[in-house]
């Protein structure tokens, strides 16, 4: 689980395609601006740039069911992000992990040196 503080800077590790999803592109930088943390599974959910909610019932579904307050902003798993200084770290603990999809992607972030400022 990689955890972010309110104001860290958070690089997206992917996507989002959708228009109810919290918008981010792959390799950029965005700064964390609010965490919120499920009480029955400890999942942390990172806001970047202070993105609204689209609205609704004001309640956001962690990946275990439970619900929470969505504060008005919209929530991403911080696990779609990573710390810039931890790039090379996940290169290795994927390759460790036989996971080689996700440390070509790392790799090709930081060799293309795609990361962009937001």
């Amino acid at each position: 689980m990689r955890n972010f503080k309110i104001g860290d800077e958070a690089i997206a590790l992917n996507s989002t395609n959708g228009d109810r999803k919290q918008p981010r592109k792959k390799g950029r930088s965005y700064t964390v601006t609010d965490v919120l943390f499920c009480s029955s599974t400890g999942v942390q959910m990172i806001n970047i740039d202070k993105t609204p909610g689209q609205g609704g019932t004001g309640k956001l579904k962690c990946i275990c069911n439970n619900h929470h307050d969505a504060r008005g902003r919209a929530w991403t798993l911080s696990e779609n992000f990573v710390h810039p200084q931890d790039i090379d770290g996940l290169i290795a603990s994927a390759i460790e992990e036989e996971d080689y999809e996700l440390a070509v992607e790392l790799r090709d972030l930081k060799k293309a040196d795609v990361l962009e400022e937001s």
